[in-house]
């Protein structure tokens, strides 16, 4: 059992200044003992980057970490947002703090692949220490660079910086390093690794790759628990999918581009990508890109009602087929899905669709279209939409504003965003509603440590 409240009271004593937030997560660490170290490039912490920060600790801890970062970020007014079981053993949480700061902790214990151990985290934590006075540990060089260079190499890239880390660290332990080097492959292929390491080229290695791999994982024996381990959290993907889906819906002149384009930079820490798609979901990736806005939208009459239901049956079709084809799996990889406009958007402006079907019907096969787990209905008043694009009349807008009013309390799960703000503001809002939702959904699904 986790202890919370212990947590809590060495979270209090937290220092202030941009740096308050790691240093209390890692003071709090030590005062619990938990063994960990930080691995990578820790040139700028504990100022939070903007890229990961990976932590080794021992399985057994992981639990016991999942909880102090979720009680760390109550303790500083953010929330957790996201959690993706990547690996096994391996958890990356982002935690969102005011002003839209972010900050991803990813958290393993044995580095498995394939189902293969090739590194302890009780290896990598022996020798841990504290350099140059930081208040954080990371692992002896050699240990490091261990873990590193294998992650690299399992993945089959290495950028510009990591490359200059790892120089970095065999410069500081030559003989350990080429220990690692010799203990795990063969001689040519070790000393071509050093050579790429101590020339900062990847390109001396990469034609190699494959080998490298191959030799990197032949001298560890599977392990039965991790084939057992690895299809749980596969399943758990499937059922449970970490992607989340927004559809913004609003008048035309309420922002909805503008709020789209933020989101999609804003939210892009969320996830493992963000993908963006005007109104339905695409069944293949040409229309994908073929997707687009439609112009002057209430200018050709509405269909009978026969057409019209017919149009709405097509809609329900479509919509369940290009989820089922592109954003199911999105969804599954973890992706943060957005549309401009949805399928509800025919309740408010039935004009648009030319829809001539009474609104039982449109909510009739609403009832078969896959719902967004989230929507955000932006709240602009008609003199304000039509200051930015008059294409209706003033009549028309105020029956707009009042019918995405009430579309807003309809759908669940939606929520009315104030448009008439400035675009920063109206960003921010959204933005936050997204975490708020994700945070809630992490909480339905029990998770406070590692389940």
């Amino acid at each position: 059992m986790v202890k919370e409240t212990a947590i809590r009271a060495h979270l209090s004593a937290a220092v202030s200044g941009d740096s308050a937030v790691l240093l209390a997560f890692f003071r709090t660490l030590e005062a619990e003992c938990i063994p960990y170290c930080v691995v990578g490039d820790v040139a700028g912490l504990p100022r939070i980057p903007a890229n990961d920060i990976d932590i080794v600790c021992a399985a057994e801890h992981q639990d016991r970490i999942g909880a102090a970062i979720h009680v760390l970020a109550e303790r500083f007014g953010g929330q957790v947002a996201q959690v993706l079981q990547h690996e096994s053993n391996a958890f990356y949480r982002v935690l969102y703090l005011p002003d839209g700061l972010y900050l991803k902790l990813d958290v393993c214990s044995d580095y498995v692949v394939a189902a293969r151990r090739l590194l302890t985290a009780a290896w990598l934590l022996e020798g841990r220490r504290k350099v140059g006075g930081r208040a954080f540990f990371t692992c002896a060089p050699e240990r490091e660079f261990a873990y590193y260079l294998m992650k690299k190499i399992s993945k089959g890239y290495a950028a510009d910086a990591a490359l200059r880390h790892l120089g970095a660290l065999f410069d500081e332990a030559p003989a350990p390093c080429r220990a690692v080097l010799t203990a795990t492959w063969a001689a040519d292929e070790a000393a071509g690794i050093e050579r790429a390491v101590l020339a900062r080229d990847w390109q001396l290695v990469k034609p190699s790759i494959g080998e490298l791999r191959r030799q990197m994982t032949a001298r560890h024996p599977r392990v039965p628990s991790a084939f057992f381990a690895e299809a749980r959290r596969v399943a758990a993907r499937v059922l449970q999918p970490s992607g989340f889906t927004i559809a913004v819906l609003g008048p035309d002149g309420s922002g909805k581009s503008t709020l789209l384009d933020a989101l999609q930079e804003r939210l892009a820490p969320l996830g493992r990508g963000v993908a963006r798609f005007h109104l339905k979901p695409p069944l293949t990736a040409t229309a994908r890109a073929a997707a687009a806005p439609v112009d002057n939208p209430h200018g050709r009459a509405p269909r009978g009602l026969f057409l019209s239901t017919l149009k709405l049956g097509y809609f329900a079709v479509v919509y369940t087929a290009g989820w089922l084809s592109t954003v199911w799996l999105l969804r599954r990889r973890s992706h943060v899905v957005l549309f401009d406009r949805y399928y509800h958007d025919i309740l408010a402006d039935p004009l648009r669709y030319r829809n001539g079907a009474p609104a039982w019907t449109v909510r009739f096969f609403a009832r078969f279209v896959p719902r967004p787990d989230l929507f955000l209905i932006l709240d602009a008043s008609p003199n304000t939409v039509r200051a930015r694009k008059a294409e209706v009349s003033a009549a028309e807008s105020e029956r707009q504003h009042a019918a995405y009013r009430a579309l807003a309390h309809e759908i669940p799960g939606a929520h009315l965003v104030d448009a008439n703000a400035a675009a920063e503001i109206v960003a921010g809002a959204g933005e936050r509603l997204v975490v708020q939702a994700m945070a809630q959904r992490l909480s339905e699904r029990g998770f406070r440590g590692q389940h």
